[in-house]
């Protein structure tokens, strides 16, 4: 009999948890399931590309899109984080926020491709082909652009918690990316890496006409999105804080296929990339659960404590089960894409798994400041962190290869986890809410 009620108050627990965390569950799952349908239609996209190309095409096609996703990400001008934010603050001028966040995001990252095309010709002679032809030029700045906006707009949808729209958003462009590979690779095998990446941008470039149809029905487009400049110019250092700390988080993961192919080459890169994307399949499990926290506790921290106890519980739960399959079948996975690939990066591959329990600690301190308003600071501290990571991981690169790489950023996680744990335990053990903020923005 107290087994039998201490089973019923288990599951009556494990109901209330669960019910009384449901909008962080549906927006967490669905950003869960945009990693599963992109990750999965990703590694087909990568499968083929490995039978269609060379290993030197496909490398550098993979640097060409980090480089791609890396100077997107600059372009977002921390927009995507701030409407995330400001969205639920301000709704009755939500499109004219959007617009105006999508304006500047596509105008910002156009002008980055196109410097970024310029100069990496100087410092790489793989880089070289971005301006081999103006068709190449037009091509990889475009897609920077495309990049930006696309990435604003999925944390916009986020921000208006439908994440259910940005998972459709991203499964049209992973299914696309993929049909559009075969006509390409057949009729423009000779463009090579460019190839590669002419089919990523236009999968981005159909899901974006998909999601303005997507809103259209709703009858969003009806509403004003005329451009709120006043709005943006009262937010700049919101806006700035933002755009620093995201450089500084995402940096590092768009940086590492380059300094790969840079420092040793497009071969080995293109088997690290496929090991570094399985990396990170795994780390957008506490990723997506504090990013619905901060969405959904940025405009109320009064159950915060509650809730992040929740995501630290689930996000723990979710990468321990999931990386310990990585890691047994690490070899199986990067063969299926190429038998050279799991002889090249299955070590380096095992490695990153290792910073898992780290990355849970550093995302859940990231959400707490961003909840709390307390930009300046975050962003102090993660540009350092940048550069420690990068430094490490260089050094790494220089001394022990590919293996060097991987453990020099892993020790650079462990060491900002360890800095950070201190804050988060504050917040979610010791049952206490933060305090209220007045809602002004950090200047």
């Amino acid at each position: 009999m107290p087994t039998r009620l201490h089973m019923m108050l288990t599951k009556n627990w494990w109901v209330d948890m669960l019910t009384s965390n449901r909008v962080i569950l549906v927006n967490a799952l669905s950003l869960v399931g945009t990693l599963m349908v992109t990750s999965g239609l990703g590694f087909a996209y990568w499968w083929v590309v490995a039978r269609q190309f060379t290993a030197a095409e496909a490398g550098l096609a993979a640097a060409a899109v980090s480089a791609m996703l890396l100077l997107g990400t600059i372009g977002m001008m921390g927009m995507g984080t701030l409407l995330i934010g400001e969205l639920r603050r301000r709704s009755q001028i939500v499109v004219s926020l959007i617009t105006t966040a999508l304006v500047i995001a596509g105008v910002a990252s156009l002008l980055l491709g196109a410097g970024f095309a310029i100069v990496s010709a100087y410092f790489s002679a793989d880089f070289a082909l971005l301006t081999a032809s103006w068709k190449n030029f037009l091509l990889f700045t475009a897609g920077v652009a495309i990049t930006g906006m696309v990435l604003v707009l999925d944390q916009a949808m986020l921000g208006l918690l439908h994440g259910s729209w940005q998972l459709w958003r991203n499964a049209v462009f992973a299914i696309s990316k993929l049909i559009l590979l075969f006509p390409i690779a057949t009729y423009f095998r000779q463009a090579g890496a460019m190839a590669i990446y002419a089919a990523w941008f236009s999968g981005n470039l159909v899901s974006l006409v998909f999601l303005v149809w997507l809103v259209g029905r709703r009858r969003l487009l009806t509403a004003s999105y005329r451009l709120r400049w006043d709005v943006f110019r009262e937010l700049r250092g919101m806006a700035l804080a933002h755009h620093i700390l995201n450089l500084s988080l995402q940096t590092v993961q768009f940086a590492m296929p380059v300094i790969v192919t840079i420092m040793l080459s497009p071969e080995i890169n293109a088997s690290f990339y496929v090991a570094w994307l399985v990396a990170s399949s795994l780390f957008i499990v506490p990723t997506s659960l504090t990013q619905a926290l901060y969405a959904i506790s940025s405009a109320d921290v009064s159950m915060l404590a509650q809730k992040i106890r929740f995501t630290l519980r689930a996000s723990v739960m979710g990468v321990v089960a999931a990386g310990l399959v990585i890691m047994v079948g690490a070899e199986f996975m990067l063969n299926f894409f190429d038998p050279a690939y799991g002889e090249t990066a299955a070590l380096s591959l095992r490695i990153l798994l290792l910073a898992a329990l780290p990355i849970i600690i550093r995302v859940h301190y990231v959400a707490i400041r961003q909840i709390r308003r307390e930009l300046k600071q975050a962003a102090t501290l993660f540009l350092a962190a940048a550069v420690l990571e990068l430094s490490l991981a260089i050094t790494g690169a220089a001394v022990g290869g590919l293996t060097g790489l991987s453990a020099g950023w892993v020790l650079a996680i462990y060491l900002e986890g360890v800095w950070m744990a201190p804050a988060v335990y504050r917040v979610a053990v010791q049952a206490k809410t933060l305090p209220p903020t007045s809602g002004e923005p950090v200047h």
